[in-house]
């Protein structure tokens, strides 16, 4: 299985229909991709069917970077895990 890392940006990726090796974790979301909060809330949505966690829409608007979603997963995923 792949880590949460991989799995976030293989979303963003496909969501945003850039290829795979183009998303990096400190790729700026809004000015690399040109994303709105409505991009950033498709893919959260995915995200959390993925993950099975949920993602406050306060929260999304605070992604910068696709390092900042993987570390909000990571965080989720262990808080729900413990």
């Amino acid at each position: 299985m792949a880590n949460h890392e991989d799995v976030v940006k293989a979303t963003v990726a496909k969501g945003f229909n850039v290829p795979l090796n183009m998303v990096g974790n400190n790729m700026n979301i809004r000015d690399t991709l040109s994303a709105d909060i409505g991009d950033v809330t498709q893919v959260t949505a995915v995200l959390e069917d993925i993950f099975n966690i949920c993602i406050a829409y306060d929260d999304a608007r605070q992604f910068t970077t696709i390092q900042d979603i993987v570390d909000y997963v990571g965080r989720k995923l262990w808080w729900y895990n413990h």
